[in-house]
């Protein structure tokens, strides 16, 4: 067996070594100190599997399996935290079982602290469900964006152990922070400055705080306009505009801020001609893409802009 030996499929993915391959695809997983041991030790082999990808394809989808397992745990090490009874009460012949996923999410997130998480508490459950139920072999790989998923569940797991003050703080910041972006969600036309760039935009589609205790991020997804709408379908193009900030400030014309480059962001208000000649293009654009085609389009901007919010929490908190 050669069991030393890389995957051949990596030269289609333009990764020309191990160091690549790590780099790209493998989460080493970062926790605060309020995050239970056993969680970090079971984690450590997700990060073996995913490492270990690279010679058995494979791996992949149990790296996943695993890292479903030590979110479940995780979920389960809370709610007894929470002082949750982890079996149902008995019933007419005495006897107790083990409460399933969907009800301890359930009772954890009816804890006001936690209710923002049973989104994505959620989402992982239904990816469990999913995965430890099949009824037929089925190899997802990296198609089934192993490595930003497992962010994600990274991210919840810090977050549902973060102490009861700063769970207040994310969102208090959050209503906070919808409420100051409520213009520019709204819509106009703009300007966005950015890594000296320059961008027309019709809108900020939704902005998102969150925090470890020390460090905080502000993620603005920004709706910078397409040249060309009809080529971004045919090509899948679905690269969403979403900027990290550590620092924000907003006004009636608009934002400004610092990434975590230290570079000035600012969005202003403007009638430059040449924005008005971009928004009016994009309208049409728009109005002349079938349906079904611009559904399909603004669903996998969606999408990807999710990815991008949990790759950047990932990459800026968790650091202590």
């Amino acid at each position: 067996m050669n069991w030393y030996e890389p995957e051949s499929i990596w030269s289609n993915f333009d990764i020309a070594n191990r160091d690549e391959f790590v780099k790209r695809y493998v989460v080493s997983g970062k926790f605060h100190k309020h995050v239970p041991e056993d969680i970090v030790k079971s984690f450590e082999t997700v990060t073996y599997l995913l490492a270990h990808s690279y010679y058995h394809y494979p791996m992949f989808d149990e790296a996943m399996n695993k890292a479903l397992l030590t979110l479940e745990m995780a979920i389960k090490i809370k709610a007894q935290a929470l002082k949750i009874d982890l079996k149902t009460l008995p019933n007419k012949k005495n006897i107790t079982r083990n409460k399933n996923l969907a009800s301890l999410i359930n009772e954890i997130c009816e804890i006001p602290a936690f209710a923002f998480l049973k989104v994505n508490l959620d989402r992982a459950r239904d990816f469990r469900n999913e995965r430890m139920h099949p009824d037929k072999y089925q190899l997802s790989g990296i198609v089934g964006a192993p490595s930003i998923n497992i962010m994600l569940f990274v991210n919840v797991i810090n977050k549902m152990f973060l102490e009861k003050p700063i769970l207040s703080k994310i969102q208090n910041s959050q209503i906070s922070l919808d409420s100051s972006l409520a213009h520019l969600v709204h819509g106009g036309l703009f300007l966005l400055e950015h890594d000296d760039n320059k961008y027309a935009v019709n809108k900020i589609i939704e902005g998102r705080y969150n925090t470890d205790g020390v460090n905080e991020i502000y993620l603005l997804w920004v709706n910078v306009l397409s040249h060309n709408i009809e080529y971004d379908i045919k090509n899948y193009c679905f690269d969403p505009y979403v900027i990290a900030l550590k620092d924000l400030i907003t006004c009636p014309e608009g934002l400004m801020g610092k990434d975590f480059n230290d570079n000035e962001v600012t969005l202003s208000a403007t009638n430059h001609p040449e924005c008005i000649k971009i928004l009016k293009n994009y309208k049409q654009q728009k109005s002349n893409v079938k349906f079904d085609d611009l559904n399909f389009y603004l669903m996998n901007l969606e999408r990807h802009a999710f990815w991008t919010y949990e790759q950047l929490i990932y990459d800026h908190l968790w650091h202590y």
